[in-house]
């Protein structure tokens, strides 16, 4: 049931001074109809005052109208009139229902006690004709004229309403139409970017297919890249871990000859002087790196021909008065000979980088290089 169809049962129900104030607010006044304000409201003129209320033009305001009518129904009287049973209910109390349920649009329960008052009030009108009894007296012609009139007047206002109820249907058509061709014209538009879309996928999947296929060779690539690297790798190692064992084992050869150079020093009577006597006289000598607290003009002229130099991290040549070195590949051109030439090397260790020690070995030689381990072998030694 739609909301016109509801609306009318309510207009066709309401007292007539409320459908006289509704009327008046729509519908101006005319030669036909006149002020509805002013007119009685008869069955005729009620049924003249709906049908112009539900013309297209005035259609939307009657329904917009009604439903304001409605609106101001307490809750509270609603709630009474749905606690009754339904036999309980008065036609008063339908009519209520059914306008509280129009202004909240509620049509479904609306309908729901509509179609029971319609039913019974079409058996009531069947009954009526069915045991309707004819007058035996003939009727007068001013009778006869009169129901004639009265007739005429009901098949005009029949034809009225039918004619307005045809617009009101060819009015309902166009606007379906419209919203039918409205709807091919979206449905024809969505088509088109369905198969825009399926076009466009199909697309990405050719991409991501060519995509996979270039990602495969690019990763097959890297992965021979990666084999290659690490082979490498492991032929470093290998050769790290041989030049580890010939590091070890010329360790191990040092600490024999420092061992056996220490028993011969411990074997003389006077070591100390032997050693200043055997540097400072008799052998060209450099000593790579010494304690910073070493008083180094003192030592310098204790040992008049011995050569100083040191690590440039350990360090100020300006403030010691010693040449220092950053690279041991530097200490040739910092001293008065090649470091080659040198009779013997000593190398404090504590401030000599193990590579450097290495390096230095190799150039000397490992019978001319002894190693000085701590402060307290410096002072022995030097002192």
């Amino acid at each position: 049931m739609e909301d016109r169809e509801v609306a009318e049962w309510l207009l066709s129900r309401m007292p007539s001074a409320r459908l006289k104030t509704v009327a008046s607010k729509l519908i101006k006044p005319d030669g036909k109809l006149g002020d509805p304000a002013a007119r009685r409201m008869n069955p005729q003129y009620r049924k003249l005052i709906v049908a112009q209320l539900f013309s297209p033009e005035l259609l939307s305001s009657t329904l917009q109208m009604v439903k304001q009518s409605f609106s101001t129904m307490r809750k509270k009287q609603v709630a009474e009139i749905q606690s009754k049973s339904v036999n309980g209910r008065t036609k008063k109390d339908v009519y209520r229902l059914v306008g509280f349920y129009f202004g909240t649009s509620d049509l479904q329960q609306a309908a729901s006690l509509i179609k029971p008052d319609k039913q019974q009030h079409k058996e009531v009108r069947t009954a009526s004709k069915k045991f309707v009894i004819k007058d035996v007296v003939p009727k007068s012609t001013s009778t006869v004229k009169k129901d004639r009139v009265t007739s005429d007047s009901q098949l005009l206002q029949e034809n009225q309403r039918l004619l307005t109820q045809s617009r009101q249907d060819a009015e309902r058509i166009t606007r379906l139409s419209q919203s039918a061709q409205k709807a091919e014209s979206q449905l024809g538009q969505l088509r088109k970017e369905y198969k825009k879309l399926v076009d466009e996928n199909q697309n990405l999947q050719a991409e991501l297919t060519s995509q996979k296929a270039k990602l495969k060779n690019v990763l097959d690539e890297k992965s021979k890249y990666i084999k290659k690297i690490q082979g490498k790798y492991e032929n470093l190692g290998n050769t790290n871990r041989n030049y580890s064992k010939t590091i070890s084992k010329q360790n191990r050869n040092l600490q024999q000859l420092s061992s056996q150079l220490s028993k011969l020093t411990n074997s003389a009577d006077d070591p100390k002087k032997q050693d200043k006597s055997a540097t400072a006289h008799n052998m060209r000598t450099l000593l790579i790196g010494l304690p910073i607290h070493t008083d180094i003009i003192r030592l310098k002229k204790a040992y008049k021909n011995i050569e100083i130099i040191a690590p440039e991290n350990f360090f100020n040549s300006n403030k010691h008065s010693i040449s220092v070195y950053k690279h041991v590949q530097d200490i040739d051109k910092l001293i008065t000979q090649p470091i080659s030439s040198y009779d013997q090397v000593f190398i404090y260790t504590l401030q000599v980088p193990g590579g450097d020690i290495y390096a230095i070995r190799n150039l000397v030689g490992t019978n001319k290089v002894t190693e000085i381990k701590n402060e307290g072998a410096f002072k022995k030694q030097w002192m």
